[in-house]
């Protein structure tokens, strides 16, 4: 009985935590499953229903402490229980159905160890997606998730403790708690788009802010570089007075007053922006240049030099450009 329940409170905590991204089981992990096994199969003497409430509601508190996130920590441990009850289902028929005698737990291991893995290998492909999104749960969905484990829970013990674990009713809860999964994975799974689309529509409306940003830039830079050509070629065309008279002396003293700074402002790090052009991504060379060019007209000595193109940036561009906007910011 107690390596049941040893076995059954590991995994949950240990299904809860692959689900957040945490798959390796500690020390403590493995006390707190012991300690949980025992005060269990103590509170069992009394009341199972009592036990299997208290059964979910410490494993919450401890996942809690770990992560501190009250709300995650509820639908991680309720899915993860609810995954336990299933398999624990599948264990009885598996046992009935072959005549296994003695080796339920053996057959709960194996099924425990089949879909710990198979999570494992699912959440890692999500979080290895590109279009992949941390979810928040909220109160709401930790309260529906949690009265959901309470009214299964009382109905394996009306159903199923209560009449000494029929195979019938055991089959019965199982093809139920088969179709609660079902619901809670379509949910879940329109709020994994729902929440996507959110995502991809703030990242296009930033995209098209800084677009929009970088070409109103441009455009100053370039109207500041037309009118300096034109002053540049009225420059050029008053030498030729010069020339015509032979008056170099004049010549001289007109290229130190005038040309001679001309020729320095080319050289400013005002001019020193062109290896932007190199950056493969709108919204990085929007923040760069805007932010960049800004602190060029405040007098900040600046200069951005790319000697190849920079096209891998191997994270998400949008938060890359937000983070890049923050640092520039607070450096200028």
């Amino acid at each position: 009985m107690l390596s049941m329940l040893f076995v059954q409170q590991l995994m949950i905590v240990l299904n809860a935590k692959i689900a957040l991204g945490r798959e390796k089981i500690q020390i403590k992990d493995i006390v707190f499953s012991i300690a949980g096994a025992y005060l269990i199969g103590y509170l069992s003497n009394f009341s199972q229903l009592l036990a299997m409430t208290i059964f979910v509601s410490i494993t919450c508190i401890y996942l809690y402490l770990d992560i501190h996130n009250l709300e995650t920590s509820v639908i991680a441990v309720t899915m993860s229980y609810l995954a336990g009850i299933m398999l624990d289902h599948f264990s009885d028929i598996i046992v009935d159905s072959f005549k296994l005698g003695q080796l339920y737990l053996i057959v709960l291991i194996i099924l425990e160890i089949i879909f710990a893995i198979s999570l494992s290998l699912f959440v890692k492909y999500m979080r290895n997606r590109q279009s992949y999104v941390d979810i928040q749960f909220t109160k709401l969905e930790s309260i529906l998730a949690m009265v959901t484990s309470i009214i299964f829970c009382l109905l394996i013990f009306f159903t199923e403790i209560r009449q000494d674990n029929h195979l019938n009713n055991i089959v019965y809860n199982l093809i139920l708690l088969i179709l609660i999964v079902i619901i809670f994975f379509v949910i879940s799974y329109e709020r994994v788009q729902q929440t996507k689309r959110d995502y991809e529509l703030r990242s296009q409306k930033q995209r098209i802010k800084n677009d929009n940003r970088y070409i109103k830039e441009m455009e100053k830079h370039y109207n500041e570089l037309r009118k300096f050509r034109h002053d540049y070629q009225n420059t050029l065309l008053s030498l030729d007075e010069y020339i015509k008279t032979d008056d170099i002396d004049g010549l001289k003293q007109y290229y130190d007053n005038s040309i001679k700074p001309i020729s320095s402002k080319l050289n400013s790090e005002k001019y020193k922006l062109e290896d932007i052009s190199r950056v493969g991504n709108k919204e990085l060379k929007s923040i760069l240049f805007n932010k960049l060019y800004s602190a060029q007209m405040a007098g900040i000595e600046v200069t951005f030099e790319a000697r190849s193109s920079i096209n891998d940036f191997y994270v998400d561009s949008l938060d890359l450009a937000l983070a890049l906007g923050i640092i520039l910011d607070n450096a200028i």
